[in-house]
């Protein structure tokens, strides 16, 4: 799910993604292959929502650009592959994580 300068909300529900990424450097960077990304001014809140992934580079939450905002209340992000990221924000993004559980590695 990509939300790139616009608004979305999500609650108690999964967001699943698999597969790998076709650049390490920009899965780090830029959140190329996330389950969640939200970029360029976009917000996203997730509420009560289970994200996992199962790819090389795939970041379960991904914030960045300036104005872009992520946040979650009550989720649990669970990655399994390599140089998947649990929750990351670059960019003078804001990434607000409220009760939140991450768990990463395979």
């Amino acid at each position: 799910m990509d939300v790139s300068g616009g608004d979305y909300a999500l609650s108690g529900s999964s967001v699943t993604k698999t597969g790998d990424t076709t650049s390490d450097d920009d899965s780090s960077f830029a959140g190329l292959n996330a389950a969640v990304l939200a970029d360029s001014g976009g917000a996203v809140s997730l509420s009560g929502v289970n994200v996992y992934t199962d790819g090389e580079g795939a970041n379960g939450v991904y914030d960045t650009d300036t104005g872009s905002l992520l946040t979650m209340y009550g989720c649990s992000v669970y990655t399994v592959a390599d140089g998947s990221h649990g929750a990351d924000a670059t960019g003078a993004a804001t990434l607000k994580l409220y009760g939140v559980d991450i768990t990463t590695g395979s």
